[in-house]
């Protein structure tokens, strides 16, 4: 599993080949390639994410297209879904 966190934001197109845990500032466009994409409880995220499955336990702010599930802990995502 790729991940990122901490200081400071990444900005721009983050992809990988498997899961992806963003627990830090990330600003563009994310792509798993197919694999889930999961926003830890410290992840502050303005994105379009294409990924298989999505989990968001911070801040999401952006489109997402997921092709199985997104779940959401009590903070709520600002997202348009497809």
């Amino acid at each position: 599993m790729a991940q990122t966190e901490g200081e400071p934001p990444t900005k721009g197109e983050l992809s990988c080949g498997e899961s992806l845990y963003i627990d830090g500032q990330v600003e563009g466009t994310i792509d798993p390639k197919g694999n889930r994409l999961t926003i830890g409880p410290h992840g502050r995220v303005k994105a379009n994410v294409i990924a298989c499955s999505v989990v968001v336990q911070g801040k999401l702010d952006g489109n997402v297209q997921a092709s199985d599930r997104i779940r959401s802990s009590p903070v709520r995502p600002e997202v348009d879904v497809t």
